[in-house]
């Protein structure tokens, strides 16, 4: 096990997470893509004073890892555990016109993911997500 997947392994056990891994199909995945790539239905689990929670996403495998399924370091190195603020800074920090509906549907898709991770992870543990490099 090399030291990116000890670093995923740390992370879901520090935070007491479970990671679910299921294949869904084999289709285009990210709007314009122009191949097919393998589809697979994740979920974070874990159970905080009792109560279940988890964030249940899809991740398109790389077309470069058809038919491996993702490790805990791919799917944990592409979450992003920080707030982009909103769409005027998401735009500026990462270089996308405030005025293309694209760009619209890539921040509401970023900002609904960090909803989802502040539901599941406090704010040092979400920084310690975004350490996973």
């Amino acid at each position: 096990m090399n030291e990116y997947d000890k670093q995923a392994r740390r992370f879901l056990a520090q935070t007491e997470s479970g990671m679910y891994v299921d294949y869904i199909k084999y289709d285009y995945y990210f709007d314009g893509d122009k191949y097919k790539r393998d589809i697979y239905e994740i979920k974070l689990k874990r159970i905080l004073r009792h109560r279940n929670r988890e964030y249940k996403f899809t991740f398109g495998q790389s077309l470069a890892k058809r038919g491996e399924k993702p490790t805990e370091y791919q799917i944990l190195a592409c979450l992003g555990g920080n707030d982009v603020g909103s769409f005027e800074d998401f735009c500026d920090i990462f270089g996308y016109d405030q005025d293309s509906i694209k760009a619209f549907k890539i921040y509401k898709k970023v900002a609904d993911e960090f909803k989802n991770l502040s539901l599941l992870y406090s704010d040092s543990e979400l920084e310690m997500l975004s350490e996973i490099q």
